[in-house]
């Protein structure tokens, strides 16, 4: 009978060590959670801020050209669409008629 006691004495113990334990690492891992994963985020720039202004990309002669950021001829501006399409694996025949309609 006496070590029946002590194995339930010895149980009990156990069963309120692994409870705190429990808790403690819950506690822990949700304040890791909290500063790691939920921290706020930085201010960001929007992306507009980045586009040149309106008055940039009015030419007087050619076309704007992102790529040169200036206004060049209609010629080169073509050429510059040509070299984009085909690196995006789209077929410049598409381009090509487009721009023979106009």
């Amino acid at each position: 009978m006496f070590q029946t006691l002590t194995e339930m004495k010895l149980n009990a113990i156990g069963v309120v060590a692994v409870a705190l334990m429990c808790s403690s690492f819950t506690l822990i891992g949700s304040y890791l959670i909290e500063q790691i994963l939920l921290r706020p985020v930085p201010e960001l720039t929007p992306i507009l801020s980045a586009v040149p202004s309106a008055s940039v990309l009015e030419c007087t002669e050619g076309v704007y050209s992102p790529v040169q950021r200036r206004c060049v001829s209609q010629d080169i501006f073509d050429a510059e669409m040509k070299r984009l399409f085909s690196a995006l694996g789209i077929d410049t025949a598409v381009y090509d008629q487009q721009t023979q309609s106009e």
